[in-house]
Order: structure tokens, then sequence, then C-alpha cells
């Protein structure tokens, strides 16, 4: 009801009375809010593609530009309501690379947390209906692109080993204190 405090420690998670995993809930307070996960959903499957990649030098510059398509799959008999999230480079202090976004069909979500803590740190947020039966050839897609552009002398690469597990980190913390606000 929002009424009562809750005090952290761990839970067994149900979905239509059946168990579907545990959960560790932290302390709540009266009225706050708070993210705890009811397992996947099996009736909703979602895919990440590379559409394109291309590369030029214009200059003394590499210009760099990425497409993915974001696919999801609804075998529901009704539409749903998904948060649909990605990430995007964000280049250190000390590396001069422009990163650009593309333009999109569908908009970047509007949730003012999102916009002021999220969106620039890199994550990208679309909150989409996938209607019923959207599989095969009818599933949803969204499909978005950026470009890097940097000097043609250095070599870009993704995170590994400690860097990636950092970032990992930073999306679970941001999706945790997204409840408190």
């Amino acid at each position: 009801t929002g009424m009562e405090v809750l005090l952290s420690g761990p839970a067994s998670v149900y979905l239509d009375g059946r168990f579907v995993g545990r959960a560790e809930v932290p302390t709540v307070a009266r009225g706050q809010g708070f993210v705890v996960g009811l397992g996947a959903d099996s009736q909703l499957r979602a895919r990440r593609e590379l559409a394109d990649k291309t590369e030029n030098v214009r200059g003394g510059n590499q210009e760099v530009t990425v497409k993915y398509r974001l696919v999801i799959e609804n075998f529901k008999d009704a539409p749903a309501a998904v948060r649909l999230m990605d990430r995007m480079p964000v280049p250190g202090r000390s590396v001069d690379v422009r990163v650009t976004l593309g333009e999109m069909k569908e908009k970047l979500s509007a949730d003012k947390v999102y916009l002021q803590v999220e969106r620039p740190k890199g994550m990208l947020r679309w909150d989409v209906q996938v209607p019923a039966r959207a599989a095969g050839e009818n599933a949803f897609a969204l499909e978005y692109e950026y470009k890097l552009e940097f000097d043609r002398t250095l070599r870009l690469a993704m995170p590994a080993g400690e860097q990636a597990s950092e970032m990992l980190k930073e999306f679970v913390e941001l999706q945790k204190a997204r409840a408190t606000h």
C-alpha cells in the first residue's frame, strides 16, 4: 500500500502463483519507490543486431558510423509496454573523440530522471509499445545510429576486463538509483 516501511532482506518472487526466483529487497521508507526483478518474461524476446558500419577518412579525421537494430518479439495476445535501453560510447576526458547520435524514428524517452542522470552517461532509452503477436517478420524493430569522429592516427578499442565490469556496475547502480527518484 506504500504506507509501510520495508526492511532489507531476501524475498521469494512469484509470478502468477509460480516461483520465478529470489531477490534482495532494500530498506524502503514509507512512500518510497523501489525496483525488484520479477524474472524474465518468456513471452517477450529481444535481440540487438549490427545493421551497418561504415568507415571514412575526411582530412585528418576518421569517421565511423555504426547503425544498430533493436528487435523485440511479443508473443502475447496483448500489447506490451517495454523500456528498451542501450548504450553508446562516451569518450573519456583524455581522448579527443566526438560522438554524435543520428536521427531516429522512435524518440528517446522524455523521462526527466533519464534525461538528467542517465542520458549524459551515454544511456539510450526508449519507452515503446510493442503490438500483440509481433513476431518474426512482424517483430517490433527500432534502429538508431551514431557517428564517431577522431584523429585518424588514434585507434579505438572496446572496453575489456575491469573497465567493462565497471560499466556494467554503473548501469546496474543507475537502475537502482532510479527507484529512489
